[in-house]
């Protein structure tokens, strides 16, 4: 029985049949149009009727279990419409639009809306009936709408149980759509609407003859030319290697997974050319191919590919342009270590080095990662790899949606490791000529320094004392080989005194745990403070940074290397951790 105001059923109906193509962004403009006549009109009653019907169709596809519907907009002020918000007096309403009206896309958003609210059958079988039909009448190419409609009636069957109907009929669509589209998935923007169809078909287990679907998916997949930005004979290989493992056909899974790979490198070659080639498309694709073969059982392959791509990650290297930036007036940094220094000698010369400068503040640094990924959201929105100079891909910094809280992490050290590279090349490199031009005195003061603190063991001092002196002087190499090794040995003995855990039993085995353990440890930041662990974590073993400590030990570290601005802070970090261990009576 209709109970609601005529006028208000016959306003609907002219904007429903102003709507020409089903897409949701019509039916809003056709609500809103009435909406806000009304509203210059005074008609308090249309217009709020209007907005109730503005905020059904305001909402997007999720597809989440129980909560199919998102709201178009949230924030602080609040939100669009979501099913549930809806009151009682509303759904009448909803239901009494169904009388008279019969586009398909309308009654399946109305009767969706209803099943969620009131979990009667009938309108489920509805809504299944009027998206399929929404399928149907819909020509435009653009095929996403109609994959929202069929995954959504799907969703409904699947919760009406096994032997409901419903599920019979849409397992029939959408095998008749599948076949119907594997034949047209060669032409412009149909590639990837029999892979939907299938994907479907897979997630809800809706077929007899898995085998059957698996050969067509290879089929497809053969179709396609190998060319540069083709990807989808990977997606049709994917989708029949699933097919073959609910067909329990092993070896025609496997042989589907290889022939993906076997795309992969394929790809990777129409980037190569007799001169070179495009050093960044071919390492990425030689990457997935790796993978790819792996997850195929053939190892023996993707272990040659990984020689190519560590040449492929060379040739990006080589390929990728200078970023220039303004210039830094040094003259400020310079005064620091005039000043900090001055005349100083002997011991005196050496304390005043180790503190030029002061451990950044993680804090900053991750404030500043946060704005910059705030101010610029394109910089942190793509997973972002790092090259070692061998080719190899030393780390990954995730994008922002992937993982925020690493992307951030990943940044901040970025942030120390610029400030690093700045105090090097300014502060600390004059303060180096300043020790060594103050006397000859310098040398004794070292070892003086050295002798009063706990950070060094009595008997490793001598090697601390040859490792910084060398430093001094210019040989960076000698330096950076001798002191890595110490100070993790001395981060262990700290550790020790601490209470805190040094070693770790693998197997029955004991074993000393290394400077990548101890310094990720929770208990690490209680001894150094944050900002002094994270200035020491970004140094020696972040990925994303100049990993030192991995890198000399690992024996990966050419001259050219070492003879940088991570060695000259190396330096100073030093002898910062040797004055931060002194005595309280001698700091």
């Amino acid at each position: 029985m209709i109970t609601m105001d005529k006028r208000l059923l016959e306003a609907c109906k002219d904007a429903v049949s102003a709507v020409k193509n089903q897409k949701m962004p019509d039916f809003l403009s056709a609500f809103r149009q009435i909406q806000d006549a009304a509203q210059k009109a005074g008609d308090q009653e249309l217009e709020k009727f209007m907005r109730l019907l503005w905020g059904v169709f305001s909402m997007y596809f999720q597809f989440a279990k129980g909560q199919p519907f998102g709201p178009l907009m949230s924030g602080p002020q609040g939100r669009t419409l979501i099913p549930e918000d809806l009151t009682s007096a509303e759904l009448a309403q909803l239901e009494e639009t169904l009388e008279g009206i019969d586009n398909p896309a309308f009654v399946a958003r109305i009767c969706d809306v209803l099943w969620i609210r009131k979990k009667n059958f009938l309108y489920a079988q509805r809504t299944i009936k009027a998206y399929l039909q929404s399928v149907d009448e819909d020509n435009d190419e653009t095929w996403v709408p109609k994959s929202e409609w069929l995954k959504r009636s799907t969703q409904i069957a699947m919760e009406l149980g096994e032997k409901a109907q419903e599920r019979q009929i849409i397992k029939q669509k959408l095998l008749q759509l599948f076949e119907d589209g594997r034949t047209k998935c060669f032409t412009d923007r149909q590639d990837y609407w029999p892979a939907t169809l299938l994907g479907l078909i897979i997630e809800n287990k809706l077929a007899d003859d898995w085998n059957d679907l698996g050969d067509k998916a290879v089929a497809i997949a053969k179709g396609f030319p190998i060319s540069p930005g083709c990807d989808a004979p990977r997606k049709y290989y994917k989708l029949a290697a699933k097919c073959y493992e609910l067909a329990n056909q092993t070896e025609k899974a496997k042989q589907a997974k290889l022939a993906l790979a076997k795309h992969w490198e394929d790809e990777a070659r129409s980037f190569k050319t007799p001169g070179g080639g495009d050093g960044f498309n071919l390492a990425h694709r030689l990457e997935k191919a790796i993978y790819a073969y792996r997850e195929a059982g053939n190892s023996a392959k993707a272990e040659q590919l990984v020689h190519e791509l560590k040449e492929a990650n060379k040739m990006a290297l080589g390929q990728m342009k200078a970023i220039t930036s303004p210039l830094i007036d040094a003259a400020p940094l310079l005064n620091i270590a005039d000043e900090g220094i001055g005349n100083k000698t002997g011991i005196a010369v050496i304390e005043a080095f180790a503190i030029l400068v002061t451990p950044f503040s993680y804090a900053h640094e991750e404030e500043s990662a946060k704005k910059m990924l705030k101010e610029h959201p394109l910089q942190g929105l793509f997973n972002t790899q790092i090259f070692t100079e061998e080719g190899n891909v030393a780390a990954t910094i995730p994008g922002m949606t992937d993982n925020y809280e690493e992307s951030i992490k990943a940044h901040a050290v970025r942030g120390y490791n610029l400030g690093q590279s700045l105090s090097a090349s300014t502060t600390l490199k004059r303060g180096i000529d300043l020790v060594v031009q103050s006397s000859d005195s310098w040398k004794d003061g070292i070892k003086e320094f050295i002798a009063s603190s706990v950070f060094v063991p009595k008997d490793r001092a001598d090697i601390y004392e040859r490792a910084i002196i060398a430093g001094f002087e210019g040989d960076l190499l000698l330096f950076t080989h001798l002191i890595v090794p110490q100070i993790e040995n001395s981060v262990r003995l700290i550790f020790g005194a601490n209470k805190l855990k040094i070693t770790a039993v693998r197997e029955g085995v004991q074993q000393e745990r290394d400077l990548n353990q101890l310094l990720t440890d929770p208990e690490a930041e209680k001894i150094f403070g944050k900002d002094l662990l994270w200035e020491m974590r970004s140094l020696l073993i972040e990925k994303t940074g100049p990993n030192l400590r991995n890198r000399v030990c690992h024996g990966l570290m050419s001259s050219a290397d070492i003879n940088n601005s991570s060695s000259i802070f190396l330096l100073w970090l030093t002898l910062h951790l040797i004055l931060g261990f002194q005595p309280n009576d001698k700091k």
